[in-house]
Parts: C-alpha cells; structure tokens; sequence
C-alpha cells in the first residue's frame, strides 16, 4: 500500500505542469463574438476573431510588398508567475511572429527583461531574452534551439508554449516540457504579455508581393495566466 502511494505521488510529480501549486489569475477562451477590449489592447484592422480563436495579421500597406505589423497585448499584468497560450506559429519565411513578456523592476528599471518565443517560419521557433541591467543589454539565445518541430506538420496544429518567471529564474516550456533555463535575477515589477506579427524592416515582404494575398496568420486559441 505505502509502495503504491509513493508511485503515486511520484507520477503526480512527475506529470504535472508547470502551474502546479498555482492559481488561475487570468483566461482567455476568445469564445465571444469579438475581442474583449477591456482585457485587450489591439488594432482592429489586424487583430480579429476567427472560428473562436484570435488572429494577429500583417495587413496591406496600399502598396506592392508593403505591409503593416499586427499586435494584441493583454491590460492584465501580474509580478512573476506561468503565462501560457495555444499557439499555431507560421511556416511562410519573411515575417516574424513572438509570444512574449515583459517588463521591470519596480524600484528602478534595472533589471528589465523581455522574454518569449520568436518564430520566422521554416519550422524555425526558439526561446529569446533580452535583458536589461546596469552594465548593460544582454541578447540570450540557446545555441541550437531546443525545440524540435515536425518538418512543417506542427504548423499544422496548436501547440502549448509558456514562460515562467520567478524571482531568480526565466523558464521557457512546449506541451509542459522545459526546453530553455536561464538563472538570473528577474523583473520585480508587473510583466504584461504580447503577441506581434512582424514585417521586415521598412514593412517590406518581398514574399508577398499581392496585397490581396498577405502571409498566414499567427492564430491563438487561449491564454491563461497563473499566479
């Protein structure tokens, strides 16, 4: 009996997400007829309601291969904590799409940190963080990027991508899985959580020279945020 419950608990340890021990703070299903704007903070033209689920766009400047960046950030913020989100990334090259936070210390603006993932297609996804501190800016990747994707079939589905941060630690997660850790003090202010889909410098995307005819779009199907 006693053998079975330390299994037990040890496979409950083992399973469990990142979250665990925390409290849901905020959530987002994109279940209604529209984008809630006092939860939200967007650009109508870029950033709409498809099927359930938030799309952030790049849309046409007028012109051929100009185009126009698309941005959704969320007005809750919170100091610390797991912020998660359903994410289908893109697989077209020339544009860029993140999921990410940020934000700085309370005190002072040091340190100031802007964490998440960044992905330019080509079944390219990868961990980014940009840290602000006295000395100076620092520009962390991982070498290679931990994230194996599937030859393009992952674009074809959501998959789970979050950040925790705690006071000393930033920890990058897919499908619960840790794959990035960097250990170093971190922001004790609120962190405010985005998503952006880029254009090149200039909104320039030789790809895509129809303005009828832009880059896919990133797709959210929800956001949570634990305390």
């Amino acid at each position: 009996m006693i053998l079975r419950l330390c299994i037990l608990v040890f496979a409950t340890a083992l399973w469990a997400g990142p979250e665990g021990g925390m409290k849901l703070a905020f959530e987002d299903q994109f279940n209604d007829k529209s984008i809630d704007e006092s939860r939200w903070s967007f650009k109508k033209e870029s950033v709409k309601l498809v099927d359930g689920k938030a799309s952030v766009e790049v849309i046409s400047g007028g012109k051929s291969t100009i185009w126009r960046s698309g941005e959704l950030a969320c007005k809750f913020k919170q100091a610390y904590g797991y912020f998660e989100a359903s994410i289908q990334m893109v697989q077209t090259k020339g544009h860029g799409v993140y999921f990410g936070i940020s934000g700085s210390s309370i005190e002072t603006k040091f340190p100031s940190a802007s964490l998440g993932f960044e992905c330019g297609g080509a079944d390219k996804v990868g961990p980014y963080l940009d840290v602000g501190e006295l000395l100076g800016t620092q520009k962390l990747r991982p070498k290679e990027s931990p994230i194996k994707m599937e030859g393009g079939v992952t674009y074809k589905k959501f998959n789970t991508y979050g950040l925790l941060v705690t006071p000393k630690t930033y920890l990058w997660y897919v499908n619960t899985r840790q794959v990035f850790r960097v250990e170093r003090p971190t922001p004790s202010g609120p962190l405010q959580l985005k998503f952006s889909h880029g254009t090149a410098e200039g909104g320039v995307l030789r790809g895509f020279p129809n303005p009828a005819l832009g880059p896919e779009p990133l797709v959210i199907d929800w956001v949570k945020i634990w305390k």
